[in-house]
């Protein structure tokens, strides 16, 4: 994996008088799965926005592979209340970048009908937004998200409203896919074991607004799995230690490109 989809070079985001990010610098590797592993206010949720582009970081730059479609599912679904769940699934052909969505190699292979069968959604597929459980809802919003086929995925805990048979289903079939596919993912969690169960490469950020520490490692796959992970032990005990009394451990990784110099195809091989 010496490839490199985007990269972020110390970045810096204030909220007010917080620094809810502070000098963060990180790697993407193409087609592998990077996990932001935190406690609550580690800015997390805010790292992946400067991903996706929706926020701009007062110090620091974010460059990304000219021509990378994005695909973004937050906490949140956020489902417009007068579509149909089908209708908020197939929100994003109505975009012209989105064109040739139907004709790649991945999810947006299954289309509408065949994303909705897979997750579990056909019999919801003309119900409202309001008409929807929490899970069914997350679920729409997934499917929204990959239908369009995103080169590189944004996920905040996008599992998280799941029962824990769905979520490890859906996991593996995830993970699957994106393999099968090449596509890149960055998933948000602040649980250790889904951490292990789906990355590649497990960031941990602190309270302080750092990454803390990095590992590389294999997904695990399964909960079950992820509980005899020879790095769990090591991750927990860091996570549980994350604190502001913490700050020392504050280490950055990568080198950063400005993505306001015009960043060319190649720019990023690593």
């Amino acid at each position: 994996m010496g490839t490199l989809l985007a990269r972020l070079d110390g970045v810096t985001v204030r909220r007010g008088t917080r620094t809810v990010l502070r000098d963060v610098t990180l790697d993407l590797p193409a087609t592998a799965v990077t996990a932001l592993l935190g406690p609550s206010g580690a800015g997390k949720s805010t790292l992946l926005s400067l991903i996706a582009s929706e926020l701009t970081p007062q110090r620091g730059t974010v460059a990304i592979e000219p021509g990378t479609r994005l695909g973004l599912a937050t906490q949140e679904p956020a489902l417009f209340p007068w579509l149909t769940t089908a209708e908020n699934v197939a929100l994003g052909f109505r975009y012209a970048v989105n064109a040739d969505a139907a004709a790649r190699s991945g999810w947006a292979g299954l289309g509408v009908d065949g994303l909705l069968a897979r997750l579990g959604l056909t019999e919801v597929a003309d119900s409202y937004p309001d008409q929807l459980s929490g899970g069914q809802a997350q679920r729409a919003g997934l499917a929204r998200t990959l239908v369009i086929d995103p080169d590189l995925v944004l996920l905040d805990e996008p599992f998280s409203a799941l029962d824990p048979a769905t979520r490890e289903d859906l996991q593996g079939w995830y993970l699957e896919t994106a393999r099968a596919a090449g596509r890149t993912t960055v998933v948000v969690t602040h649980d250790v074991d889904e951490a292990l169960v789906l990355a590649d490469h497990i960031v941990l950020l602190g309270t302080h607004g750092g990454v803390v520490r990095q590992w590389s490692t294999t997904p695990a796959l399964t909960y079950a799995a992820a509980r005899h992970h020879h790095l769990r032990d090591e991750i927990r005990a860091a996570f549980d230690h994350v604190d502001p009394a913490h700050e020392t451990e504050l280490v950055g990784v990568g080198v950063g490109v400005s993505v306001g110099v015009g960043v060319r195809a190649g720019d990023l091989d690593g």
